[in-house]
């Protein structure tokens, strides 16, 4: 049962105790009355009513001192406002929660870290970065693993397939003299692969899933903006998360975005754009570095064809 569910039928049972203590208070009026008129009584000269005053006054006295023994023993052991305190002590463990989901966020963010270190200070006897002895997509699925592998903590969702993707406007290729450009796969636990073809941005005339998730990187990588979408698929529901990816040197360019696709989400981490907006800056570093290996490999194979 939900939790604040609990809460309300306790509101609930708390208004009829309330109802059941404003009928003791009559009920002890009532007593006190009585009480009053046996008392009243006792002074006759008919000794039968006196007797029968008597009897009564003793019973009416016993019913009271239960009636306030009970009222007594009912505020002592009844806390002043128990759906309050359970609130509080529900926030508490929803701040708590919070609390552990940020630090692990900032462990993943360390990491990533760490792995942008690992790569673009990996320098051998020869004095060569061998940032790019793998390809672009195995590069950066390995920086940003701390994310690929928990992202359910990233949205604060019990969730646990999604797909995780970039699109990059411009990088440089060892298989092509210019730069390239398109949809880099990272990770894909919804299996869309067939949708996110390299050519996604650019396509024209496309419909259905593509064209619902080309428009939201569109929007986000035009507008330079973090963008929270949903779609429908066949009767199923998805959210698309965005976040554009800024040149190295220039926070005013625009090199992609990264984005990821899961199962519908009811909302989102209010910080969310923040954090991914870090994980953007590391990668925005990692490709300017992974430019440079590729162009320094290239300019050494065009002077040693020269030579040759």
């Amino acid at each position: 049962m939900a939790f604040l569910n609990i809460i309300d039928r306790l509101r609930k049972h708390s208004k009829y105790v309330s109802r059941i203590i404003i009928g003791i208070a009559i009920l002890e009026a009532i007593l006190v009355l009585f009480i009053g008129i046996a008392s009243n009584n006792l002074n006759t000269n008919d000794e039968s009513i006196n007797l029968i005053s008597s009897i009564g006054l003793l019973i009416l006295s016993i019913l009271y001192l239960t009636l306030l023994f009970l009222k007594t023993d009912y505020n002592y052991h009844f806390p002043g406002d128990i759906a309050s305190e359970l609130k509080s002590e529900r926030e508490l463990f929803e701040l708590r929660k919070e609390y552990n989901r940020l630090s692990t966020l900032d462990e993943f963010l360390i990491d990533t870290i760490k792995n942008l270190n690992g790569q673009t200070c990996a320098i051998q006897n020869s004095e060569e970065i061998h940032l790019c002895d793998v390809g672009i997509k195995d590069g950066l699925s390995s920086l940003i693993n701390p994310i690929v592998e928990n992202t359910n903590y990233l949205l604060n969702t019990r969730q646990v397939n999604f797909t995780i993707s970039v699109y990059l406007d411009s990088y440089q290729s060892l298989t092509q003299q210019d730069l390239d450009s398109g949809v880099i796969i990272l990770h894909d636990k919804l299996n869309k692969t067939d949708i996110l073809n390299k050519s996604l941005f650019t396509d024209l005339y496309l419909q259905g899933e593509k064209l619902e998730i080309q428009s939201n990187i569109s929007k986000s990588f035009n507008n330079f903006e973090f963008l929270f979408g949903t779609y429908s698929v066949n009767g199923s529901e998805y959210s698309i998360i965005c976040s554009p990816i800024p040149f190295a040197c220039d926070d005013t360019d625009k090199l992609g975005v990264l984005f990821i696709i899961s199962k519908q989400l009811e909302n989102i981490p209010e910080q969310l754009h923040v954090n991914l907006s870090i994980f953007c800056r590391i990668i925005s570093n990692w490709i300017y570095r992974y430019n440079q290996c590729i162009f320094d490999r290239k300019q050494r194979s065009l002077q040693e064809s020269s030579v040759s």
